[in-house]
């Protein structure tokens, strides 16, 4: 039973995660090492993980994007 529950799982990708980088590793670096990491489960479960990917953005840009054009009214006003 707990095998057939952890392969129903395996078709949901909408997670998300809030981590920090270690110092000195880039974005990209990053973004390059989870490609990998999505590359290498698309070839172990290709029927739940084909075209599946993990992408990273920055928890600034992710918060204050749509935000940005209000914001920089709002300190330009004074």
């Amino acid at each position: 039973m707990r095998g057939n529950l952890a392969a129903a799982g395996r078709g949901v990708h909408s997670y998300q995660a809030i981590a920090r980088l270690k110092p000195g590793v880039a974005l990209q670096q990053a973004q390059s090492e989870m490609d990998a990491i999505a590359s290498r489960l698309e070839e172990e479960c290709p029927g739940t993980n084909k075209d599946v990917g993990i992408r990273l953005v920055s928890l600034q840009k992710e918060l204050v994007e749509d935000e940005q054009p209000r914001l920089l009214l709002l300190f330009g006003s004074n």
